[in-house]
């Protein structure tokens, strides 16, 4: 009976297996066809409305980056955001989400409104931060209240663009294309992928950018004229906006040929650039100069000699040095190297995207000899990196010194690796054996071990809490950095602040600057002319680095940085909600600029053969300065007193000169006669170059006059990130400069509006007063 029961019951679970296996698998399909429902139907609908422009409501049609598909992270770069219009006109927005240096997501706020007619098309023209090369950037449009009008796009930048890391080159040519593609190809071949000098082309004036921060992940324009119509194009916007860039830093090489009187007579935009006057188009039939420049073979090979002529625009009375000419009635410059401001200018009288120097073999190297300033700047795989150190400090650039030297604040004392390993070893040691042989050998009953056990967490607890409470400190700290430099020939003044926030506790912080406190001449403005407030990245591919990929996200809600409300030429001047971690710290730059009018107390002139100055010297502050050097050319006149507000002194007063690089490398002689691990042809020791050292002070010293001091040779370090600091060249183009150290500071960083005085912990403030310098002038008359 019992057999039977069995049977039946095995018989009847038979029978139900088909049943219920034709059940799960109706279940199955039903879930297939709910998930069709809930995900495929919208995204049809979605895919539909995109098919029908007018339904599917105004949105962003595509966005293009940088210059020619290429930008660089960790500057401030165009992004051309083409709009389209749905069934109703609309205003609004533009709203930026992407990451910052750390990984933080920043919004940037757009300050222009737009509007958008139904149906129709826009291109606005924007500026975003990247601070990462996997870098992800939303865009969306809002109305005046913030709230979203459509949909965001959310793209990767490096599917739109070419990520440049912050320490490599970028060249931009604006016109036709002059070789550049090729010069850089030839330096770019010892080079790995991730470290090539990248050339951009640009032949539509309208893909310019009409601020100069624009340009400010650039480290060459080429701007070429043969054709006439592209520069002709450009706005006055625009030539602004490079015009500024060149003043505070940037390089331009402008070659200006046949086009020569319609650039600098009619109607004269571009006589700005010119570093003479302009006298006339001249068509030359001797190209030796050209060529010795190039070293390169001859220009006119294989042409009829009564038929080969070259325009070239003669500079009469040329600005600067004078790297080549040409001669047939009278001397012609064939290529100027000069002062702007605070930047470059390269003029070539020819036009190197034309015949025939378009076809010129030698062209690649002439166009070398013109971007030498940019191509012999070392790349991170050409610097000196000991086996591990490079990996240990975490940068390859002098900027992360300094970052690493200002993130050190009083009272706030990080604990080593091996301090938290030897107590986490203490604290296995007191709940694991030092326990059971206390309960076993003193107490004699283990019983306890059920007080001592939660006794020893609690404790070991409490006292992790406390070190790290003591080791964070108790308030908010922030140590800064003002550097301000003043041309006096152009009346310029500009201004970069680095500063770091520190902060105990998790919070965020709504950060502006006030840089409106000079120290210069009563006379200038006292308010900045414009300024740009932003984070500063690290660049390389360490912990941290912008050559990282995106961090991951740690706060919801993004910080923002917006345009100050002044009606003035500023640029992204405030931080809203900006958010720093428990114990960690947050760096920041800010750049201002505007005219000045301190007086002029030099009178400097250079001698012919040695290149030392004599004539007067002053400060032209209204603030004292402190710890003076004066460079010019090679050397360095160290000064034994400080220099009151409007005091002059006269250069032989000062003590004898000593050379640059033995002043910047600090050189010493070495008792033994010889350089330590070198011949002794020097009798002489340069102080080695600490890469972890926190001397603020001796780092700036280094930063403002890098290439100077040996560059990447001396320093093991690039300076190629910020590069604008160092202004090596202008001691080449008859400029000296003047450094002092100064008591007050430059700029005060806002916190909610009010000064965060209390909050300094340290702070320096550098002024430098570039100085032109006038040659001898020989008497021919006889005694």
């Amino acid at each position: 009976m019992n057999g039977e029961t069995v049977n039946s019951k095995v018989v009847r679970q038979a029978s139900r297996q088909p049943r219920l296996t034709m059940a799960a698998k109706a279940m199955a399909i039903l879930a297939a066809l709910i998930v069709s429902a809930v995900f495929l139907v919208p995204r049809a609908s979605l895919l539909a409305q995109d098919e029908k422009s007018p339904a599917a409501g105004p949105g962003v049609e595509s966005v293009a980056l940088g210059f020619d598909g290429a930008y660089k992270v960790g500057y401030w770069t165009p992004v051309h955001i083409t709009l389209a219009g749905g069934p109703k006109a609309i205003e609004g927005r533009l709203k930026l989400v992407l990451p910052d240096g750390d990984g933080v997501r920043c919004e940037i706020v757009d300050d222009e409104p737009f509007s958008l007619a139904a149906g129709d098309k826009t291109t606005l023209l924007r500026y975003a931060k990247f601070g990462r090369i996997g870098s992800e950037i939303s865009v969306a449009l809002v109305d005046a209240d913030g709230a979203a009008i459509a949909a965001p796009l959310v793209m990767t930048a490096g599917k739109l663009a070419k990520a440049v890391p912050a320490t490599n080159q970028l060249v931009v040519t604006i016109g036709r294309d002059a070789g550049v593609n090729d010069t850089l190809a030839a330096a770019n071949r010892q080079r790995a992928a991730d470290e090539q000098r990248v050339a951009a082309l640009i032949d539509d004036a309208a893909r310019l950018p009409d601020r100069w921060y624009g340009y400010e992940g650039v480290d060459t324009v080429v701007l070429t004229t043969s054709d006439g119509e592209t520069f002709q194009a450009i706005s006055d916007a625009q030539l602004e906006a490079l015009d500024r860039w060149v003043l505070l830093g940037g390089h331009l090489v402008l070659c200006a040929g046949a086009e020569g009187e319609a650039l600098f007579r009619t109607p004269g935009r571009f006589a700005r650039f010119a570093p003479g006057t302009f006298a006339e188009v001249v068509q030359e039939t001797r190209t030796g100069g050209l060529e010795e420049y190039a070293r390169a073979e001859r220009i006119d090979a294989g042409q009829s000699v009564a038929t080969f002529r070259i325009a070239m625009s003669r500079l009469d009375a040329p600005r600067g040095t004078v790297e080549a000419h040409e001669s047939i009635r009278q001397q012609t410059p064939a290529v100027i190297r000069s002062a702007h401001g605070f930047g470059q200018l390269t003029f070539a009288a020819v036009d190197l995207d034309a015949p025939p120097l378009s076809t010129w073999g030698g062209r690649s190297r002439f166009l070398g000899r013109l971007l030498e300033a940019t191509l012999r700047r070392p790349e991170e795989s050409e610097l000196s990196r000991p086996s591990g150190q490079v990996s240990h400090i975490g940068y390859r650039d002098m900027t992360g010194q300094l970052r690493g030297a200002l993130d050190q604040f009083a009272g706030v004392t990080p604990f080593a690796f091996s301090w938290v390993a030897g107590l986490i070893i203490v604290y296995i040691l007191i709940i694991g054996p030092l326990d059971y042989f206390f309960l076993r050998k003193v107490v004699g009953n283990m019983a306890w071990t059920w007080v001592t056990f939660p006794l020893a967490v609690i404790g070991g607890c409490a006292l992790a809490w406390y070190l790290a409470d003591v080791s964070r400190g108790g308030s908010v700290k922030v140590n800064q950095v003002d550097l301000v430099d003043i041309d006096v020939e152009s009346n310029l003044l500009r201004g970069t602040s680095w500063s770091h926030v520190y902060s105990p506790n998790t919070q965020r912080f709504d950060l502006s600057v006030d840089a409106g406190q000079p120290a210069e001449s009563a006379a200038a403005e006292s308010v900045a002319a414009g300024q740009l407030l932003s984070w500063q990245g690290l660049p390389g591919d360490a912990m941290g680095g912008m050559n990282t990929e995106t961090a991951a996200r740690m706060f919801n809600q993004p910080y923002r940085i917006s345009s100050s409300s002044l009606p003035r030429d500023v640029g992204p001047a405030e931080l809203t909600g900006m958010p720093i971690q428990v114990g960690s710290s947050k760096t920041l730059v800010a750049r201002w600029w505007r005219k000045t009018d301190s007086p002029r107390l030099d009178r400097l002139v250079s001698r012919r053969q040695t290149r030392l100055l004599t004539g007067t010297l002053g400060n032209p502050l209204d603030i004292e300065l402190k710890d003076c050097v004066l460079y010019y050319s090679s050397w360095a006149y160290v000064m034994d007193r400080d220099l009151a507000p409007n005091q002059t002194v006269t250069i032989d007063e000062l003590p004898p000169p000593r050379t640059l690089e033995w002043h910047l490398t600090r050189r010493s002689v070495d008792s033994g006669g010889r350089r330590r691990g070198e011949v002794d042809d020097d009798r002489s020791l340069a102080t080695a170059w600490n890469r972890t050292g926190g001397n603020v002070p001796r780092i700036m010293e280094v930063m403002m006059l890098h290439d100077a001091a040996g560059g990447a040779t001396y320093t093991g370090l690039g300076g190629d990130y910020q590069s604008f600091v160092d202004l090596s060249a202008h001691l080449g183009l008859d400029r000296a400069i003047l450094l002092g150290r100064v008591e007050n500071p430059a700029a005060e960083l806002l916190r909610d509006g009010e000064p965060m005085a209390d909050d300094y912990d340290r702070r320096w403030t550098y002024y430098r007063i570039v100085l032109p310098v006038a040659a001898e002038t020989i008497s021919r008359s006889n005694p």
